[in-house]
Parts: C-alpha cells; structure tokens; sequence
C-alpha cells in the first residue's frame, strides 16, 4: 500500500515537470528587457552559450586553474620554471582542458589566458568541440577577462 502511495506520487510529480514547457529563448529575452526573471534564466535557455561541457572537461580546466595558481597568484605573474614543467599540475591538464575548453570559455578562460601565454601557448582553446557556438563569446570571469598575449 505505502508503495503504491510512493509510486502515485513519484508519477505525479514526474508529470507535473513534464507538463511544463520552457518559454523560447527570445520570449525569455523579452521578460528579461521587461524586468519578469533575472538574464541568469535566459541565458540558461541561449542554445549559443557554453553549457555542454561534460564533467571531466570542467575538471581538468579548473584542476589546470588551481595548478596555476600553485606557481603564482591568480591575477599573476607567474614563475615560468614552476608554470610549464612538464610534471607541474597546470602542464599535466591543460592539454585536455584546451581539448574541451571552447564548451566553458566564458567561464575558465578568463583565469587560463595569463598562464597559457606565460608558457608560450595559445590562449584560446585548440579543440573543436563547442567551437561552433563558443567562438564569438569572451570570457566573463577572472583576471584576465581582456588579456592580451605578450608574444603579441
């Protein structure tokens, strides 16, 4: 009997969810321009924004942001020796990281830029996954939203 009461509830509640249909992105747009939910919900819906980064992509990027960090401070400057030896937490990350790194540009790359030209490679993901949306957009967060390569 409790099963029962357990399943009827579950199934409801299942239900209910599925019943509910998400507004389109730009109806989303205009509810934001009119002050009915925060831009956070909106971009939430942007099919064009980073959100298909899978698990292990969010950690290497932020396994190779704290691996930075262990050779200087965040904002920098950094101590090259420590940074880009091969055995360093940033170097044995970054290469999956920038394999995946367009899905959470916005995100982590602000904090990546300054290492990356600091051990003289690109600051901008290498891998193609997400490229296609992620390309146009600039990173949101961290010291070096609008850095500017030295090798430049």
């Amino acid at each position: 009997m409790l099963f029962n009461k357990l399943a009827a509830t579950v199934l409801s509640a299942i239900a209910a969810v599925n019943a509910v249909s998400l507004p389109s992105i730009e109806q989303a747009r205009e509810h934001v321009a009119r002050g009915l939910i925060p831009q956070a919900f909106a971009d939430a819906l942007d099919p064009a924004l980073e959100k298909r980064a899978d698990y292990m992509c969010h950690m290497a990027c932020g396994l190779a942001i704290y691996g930075a960090w262990e050779c200087g401070p965040e904002a920098g400057p950094f101590d090259s020796a420590c940074l880009c030896a091969g055995d360093s937490s940033f170097s044995q990350q970054i290469a999956a990281c920038n394999d995946c790194g367009w899905c959470l540009y916005q995100s982590y790359y602000g904090y990546l830029a300054g290492p990356l030209d600091t051990c003289g490679l690109p600051i901008t993901p290498t891998g193609t996954q997400c490229a296609e949306t992620a390309t146009t957009l600039t990173p949101t967060i961290g010291p070096f939203q609008t850095y500017t390569p030295t090798s430049v």
